[in-house]
């Protein structure tokens, strides 16, 4: 029974990072014409997240560094930071809340290296900045959440 539990959850897992990556994708190509590396980036960084149950910490850097790299190379929106805020969310629900904290603060400050090198407004930028803070905030604190409510409920039973 425990297994057949496991196999839908990874299955699970595949479906939504599947999801995610053509939505990540789908807004890549309706944003600007991306090109083969800014595809495999995004294809790579998003479908990591189907591991997150394995290797938390290994999706969590894979994501970040690909999405990071995308963001450089292609100067997207702040739709380029969802498969990184899903894999603060799983770290942190894995109980790596530093790992996230630090992805995210990292993947945060080159998006604020990239915006500030491209030149849009300061006022856009301030934007654009909380709102992706307050993104990363809500994943980890939800994760926190996750974990916390997985145990009690392990707890319960």
């Amino acid at each position: 029974m425990q297994g057949d539990s496991a196999r839908r959850a990874y299955l699970l897992d595949g479906v939504l990072a599947a999801a995610i990556t053509a939505a990540v994708v789908a807004a890549a190509r309706a944003a600007s014409s991306p090109g083969p590396l800014d595809l495999l980036l995004v294809v790579t960084g998003s479908l990591a997240l189907a591991g997150h149950r394995r290797a938390p910490r290994a999706v969590l850097a894979v994501t970040t560094l690909c999405l990071f790299g995308y963001v450089v190379h292609a100067e997207p929106g702040s739709w380029a930071a969802f498969p990184v805020v899903v894999a603060v969310h799983a770290a942190a629900r894995s109980g790596h809340r530093a790992y996230g904290i630090a992805a995210g603060a990292a993947f945060l400050a080159g998006y604020v290296g990239v915006l500030l090198a491209s030149g849009p407004g300061a006022g856009e930028t301030v934007e654009r900045v909380l709102l992706l803070l307050g993104w990363f905030l809500c994943a980890g604190v939800t994760g926190l959440i996750d974990k916390n409510w997985q145990a009690y409920l392990h707890q319960t039973e």
